[in-house]
């Protein structure tokens, strides 16, 4: 369509040319025109016609470039003036290196509607391990997990009414010695607990240490004694939602090592001895403090489950027996070949109170 149009002007072009020299030139000057004529047609049309086409198709280029441009402009694509890299430069460079989580310290910990994200979970394939902690302000019957720790601290009197000296050669009994029949000790606990469904059983330890002194007629008397008890129990913590009231029992293994010491003006005596092991039986009350603080502060009981995991804070109230060892039967006070026989150190309903905490 193009070559046809061009072709079309050239000869009206010629046609012109020879109407206005018809009248002047001869017969074979217009034979020479005619014959330039001819060969103009034949030869320079086509490369007209080919550089005509060649430009049309720049054109047709050009404003496909401006189309495109004007529908990115329309979408409001960004667009960058940082120079564009060839596709060879951009195989040949590197890959940016993997960004890994920062962190203001080492062990931070993040916590968001119950999951923890700690650093430490980081792994080099950019994954972080997600956990889900319980809900502190859940009842203490949904919270709970299977094993826990105990810690507990308090006072008890021991009341060996059986006792007798181990210095006097006659009969003088705790009464004569201390002026009474009790001592009060301290008591540090600390075991573990596996909890159930039906409540919670523990295993813990204890020690315990006491003293007591006298004067009368002259003479200062004083026993020291430590107790060393591991016990075997049983907390029925699961009756209600909360623990407000938990009765629990235990039955232990104990040894008492007592010490004795008499002072007059003149003399000092002392004397030590230890019993064998034997069996102790425990019944008591936890009573649940949680209130206390949820009443000063409803996050402060949150806050210590979160930073120390302090489940429960309890009163405890308990009454203990304990039994002497077999060999304390031979014990006769008027009778010096038998003073070196156990102490008899057994004591009924001993009293004892103490701050119990649960972990």
């Amino acid at each position: 369509m193009v070559k046809h149009s061009l072709f079309r002007r050239v000869t009206l072009f010629l046609i012109d040319l020879v109407r206005v020299s018809f009248s002047s030139l001869t017969t074979s000057s217009l034979a020479a025109v005619a014959m330039t004529a001819i060969i103009t047609t034949l030869f320079l049309a086509p490369a007209l016609a080919a550089t005509e086409e060649s430009q049309i198709e720049k054109d047709l280029q050009l404003e496909e470039l401006n189309i495109g441009a004007d529908s990115a402009a329309d979408m409001s694509i960004p667009t960058s003036s940082a120079p564009v890299a060839s596709p060879n430069q951009a195989l040949e460079e590197p890959l940016p290196p993997k960004s890994e989580p920062s962190f203001t310290n080492e062990d931070l910990r993040a916590n968001a509607n119950g999951y923890v994200i700690d650093e430490r979970d980081y792994t080099p394939d950019n994954t972080v391990t997600v956990e889900k902690t319980e809900d502190p302000n859940l009842p203490y019957k949904q919270r709970r997990g299977k094993h826990g720790v105990l810690f507990s601290i308090g006072m008890e009197t021991i009341e060996p009414t059986e006792y007798y000296s181990l210095i006097e050669t006659t009969d003088v009994g705790i009464k004569d010695l201390l002026g009474g029949s009790s001592m009060s000790m301290l008591n540090v606990e600390l075991g573990y607990k596996y909890n159930f469904s039906l409540g919670s059983a523990y295993v813990i330890g204890a020690y315990a240490t006491g003293s007591n002194s006298n004067t009368a007629d002259a003479i200062e008397r004083k026993l020291e004694v430590s107790r060393m008890n591991l016990s075997l129990g049983y907390q029925a913590d699961m009756l209600f939602d909360e623990p407000w009231v938990v009765p629990y029992a235990q039955v232990g293994v104990h040894q008492f090592n007592v010490s004795e010491k008499r002072t007059t003006a003149t003399t000092s005596d002392s004397n030590s001895a230890s019993t064998e092991p034997s069996l102790n039986y425990r019944a008591g009350l936890l009573f649940q403090l949680n209130w206390i603080e949820k009443s000063i502060d409803p996050m402060t009981h949150s806050d210590g489950i979160r930073s120390s995991g302090l489940e429960n804070t309890f009163l405890d109230v308990y009454a203990t027996w304990y039994e002497p060892s077999e060999s304390s039967s031979g014990y006769d006070p008027n009778d010096a070949t038998t003073h070196n026989v156990d102490p008899d150190m057994r004591s009924e309903a001993t009293i004892g109170v103490a701050l119990k905490m649960e972990f």
